[in-house]
């Protein structure tokens, strides 16, 4: 392999592991779960919001969320992170051995290896 194709080799296996890592990413992740103003607008008539303990006065024009608690509506996105990684270190393992091929080994095999790692 010459140098040029040697560095689309890399770049190719690293596109395949970031694609890989963000959809592992995708699956270890609660997503973020926030109100609009209209349902704010609706929890607030129906009287299932209780008055915030802690109210700022400090601002000229309080939002909803600033009077009202919506924390039992409303939760931020959460990562398992450890199970993140656990699923994630075999694949950079992998890649990184694909990357060693390439640069220090036959060229044929990289080849092998990336079309298996692709279609992992």
């Amino acid at each position: 392999m010459n140098q040029t194709q040697k560095k689309y080799a890399l770049e190719r296996v690293e596109y395949i592991r970031r694609n890989k890592n963000s959809e592992l990413e995708n699956k270890y992740t609660t997503p973020k779960k926030q109100l609009s103003g209209d349902e704010m607008i609706n929890l607030v008539v129906k009287k299932k919001v209780p008055i915030r303990k802690d109210i700022s006065r400090n601002t000229y024009r309080p939002e909803l969320k600033d009077v009202f608690d919506f924390s039992n509506y409303e939760s931020p996105k959460v990562i398992d992170s450890k199970k993140l990684s656990m699923a994630i270190k075999p694949i950079n393992e992998k890649a990184q051995k694909i990357k060693d091929q390439i640069m220090l080994g036959d060229a044929e095999e990289a080849l092998k290896m990336i079309q298996d790692f692709e279609n992992q």
